[in-house]
């Protein structure tokens, strides 16, 4: 360092003596650290690392006097010095990695450009094989049709509609069952309806604050009974502006559709009873609210229908497909007779 910089050297030697004030050795330090522009030190942190060098060095030359000279010092900001410069070819050397690394990143994703290119030439010349494809296997089915004697083809006609037949017979019957268990549960939730007078549900609309259960099953009907989206505002303050006209609201309720209660509406319900299930119990809501432990149970029940009735309604369709298949291959043989 005395050989790079001998002036600075020379104008601290007169530092470097014993009883050196704080003072003078901030001033070295500042002078040392600054003499190294490529580092990029601010002035704040060059004062900020001189006073921890100066804070150390009185400290430690407290406690060991002999051994903590002013040449320690120096070479304390050496150490400093050499810290900096080793961080900053770190950075440094970091840096062109990163270079490195978005070069070879734009060099693969022009590449995945082309491969994507040529991706769909190919996609484009297997859409058209396809379709050639697809032509003659049309072809070959009119042929393949043209060349069954028609008694043959009556016969397998005739076959398929005896089957079809009797699969419709046996989802109509299960479909018939499984709706006619169901008609207890809907009878349930209509004689809850019906037990529930316009008076209790004026007194229950008028609670300043009602119970958390009574609460959770307003909220849950409020949802049910909703039409397109589910409502944000699922409060007390909502489910009383319902009620507001309680004869009006209560024919809504028998007037619902059990067979057409939209999904979304029934999915949310069902988890948020789930997640509150200690609220939907009809004989302890009866206990602190008669109104709502009779619409807890028109709640219940036209939820379980709902759940049993969707189960059911894959049946129905295939009930239908089946239908409109037998028909279709009953004209066909009345068309070959």
């Amino acid at each position: 360092w005395s050989r790079k910089f001998p002036s600075l050297f020379h104008n601290c030697q007169q530092y470097v003596i014993p009883g050196i004030s704080e003072e003078n050795r901030i001033d070295i330090g500042k002078s040392i650290l600054g003499a190294h522009p490529h580092l990029f030190l601010s002035d704040d942190l060059i004062d900020s690392l001189v006073s921890f060098c100066v804070s150390v060095h009185v400290s430690a030359r407290s406690l060991h006097p002999g051994c903590f000279t002013q040449s320690t010092y120096l070479d304390m900001l050496h150490l400093v010095v050499g810290f900096a410069e080793g961080m900053l070819q770190r950075d440094t050397r970091r840096k062109q990695a990163v270079k490195k690394g978005v070069s070879k990143l734009q060099s693969t994703a022009g590449q995945s450009i082309v491969l994507e290119k040529e991706l769909e030439q190919q996609l484009a010349k297997i859409r058209h094989k396809t379709k050639e494809y697809e032509v003659c296997f049309e072809c070959l089915e009119h042929e393949r049709k043209a060349y069954h004697e028609h008694a043959v083809l009556q016969n397998m006609q005739q076959r398929s509609i005896d089957k079809v037949s009797a699969e419709c017979v046996t989802l109509s019957r299960e479909c018939a069952q499984e709706l006619s268990a169901l008609r207890p549960t809907v009878d349930t939730a209509f004689a809850a309806l019906k037990a529930l007078d316009k008076t209790a549900v004026l007194e229950l609309k008028t609670s300043a604050k009602p119970a958390p259960e009574v609460v959770s099953v307003c909220i849950a009907i409020y949802v049910m009974t909703s039409e397109g989206r589910i409502p944000k505002d699922k409060t007390w303050n909502a489910c009383k502006k319902i009620m507001a006209v309680p004869a009006v609201w209560i024919q809504s309720l028998m007037s619902l559709d059990c067979n057409n209660i939209p999904q979304m509406q029934a999915e949310f319900v069902s988890k948020y009873i789930r997640d509150n299930k200690s609220h939907f119990n009809p004989t302890a809501l009866h206990q602190k609210s008669p109104a709502a432990g009779y619409l807890c149970t028109w709640l219940l029940n036209m939820l379980s229908y709902h759940e049993t009735r969707v189960s059911i309604r894959p049946k129905e369709e295939r009930l239908a497909e089946f239908k409109v298949a037998s028909d279709n291959s009953k004209a066909v043989v009345n068309k070959m007779q």
